[in-house]
């Protein structure tokens, strides 16, 4: 499926937001937003041409999604790849696209997203086609403010609308490089709506 549907679910929700959700204010750090950390939890650096920041991986909470990224990690999925979209002051999304090879292989994996684990600002989730309730085993996103409105609802997980994404890391470290990456000017490129201009580069991302 063309990655402009992954995209579209999201951005309507971004738009339904627009006139309920508080102003966008001073960066929430994860220990305010109340997000749990598990002691020793697995951790990547993402290296990219905006700067450097730090995923804390949350196997506690979603253990096969977070094996799959690990794995996609390990195999170079996302090095050398581009951040396809990013709406402002809502949410970046990286899939491991390559100017040069086009959109890698993905494949359908188990949606451990819960109620209990909210897609608040700095967290990490797993994308879903908008007419699926299993995950994509590639594509992420970066959520820029707190999307209560992407999260499971109780006994949601049979319909697309209401099975929500699930959220499998949260950013620790480097929330200046996500801020200058929020802040980018986009434009239409390709199958992309807002495609940062120019390109912001994903070297590489390694297991810490």
């Amino acid at each position: 499926m063309s990655r402009r549907y992954y995209f579209v679910l999201l951005f309507v929700a971004a738009l339904a937001c627009l006139t309920g959700c508080d102003k966008f204010g001073a960066a929430v750090k994860p220990a305010e937003n109340n997000a749990d950390q598990a002691a020793n939890a697995p951790m990547v650096k993402v290296e990219t041409s905006a700067g450097d920041f730090i995923i804390t991986l949350q196997p506690d909470k979603a253990p096969n999604t977070v094996a799959q990224f690990i794995e996609n990690v390990k195999n170079g999925v996302y090095d050398n790849s581009i951040v396809h979209n990013v709406i402002q002051n809502y949410e970046i999304l990286i899939g491991g696209v390559k100017p040069t090879t086009g959109n890698p292989e993905s494949y359908d994996i188990p949606n451990e997203a819960k109620p209990d684990n909210s897609n608040k600002k700095w967290t990490v989730a797993m994308l879903h086609a908008p007419d699926k309730t299993v995950s994509d085993s590639v594509q992420f996103f970066i959520n820029m403010k707190d999307n209560a409105e992407l999260d499971a609802q109780q006994g949601g997980e049979l319909s697309p609308e209401t099975c929500g994404y699930c959220v499998f890391g949260i950013v620790t470290d480097g929330f200046n490089a996500l801020d200058a990456i929020n802040q980018t000017t986009t434009t239409v490129k390709d199958e992309f709506e807002f495609a940062p201009e120019p390109d912001i580069v994903i070297t590489k991302i390694s297991v810490l």
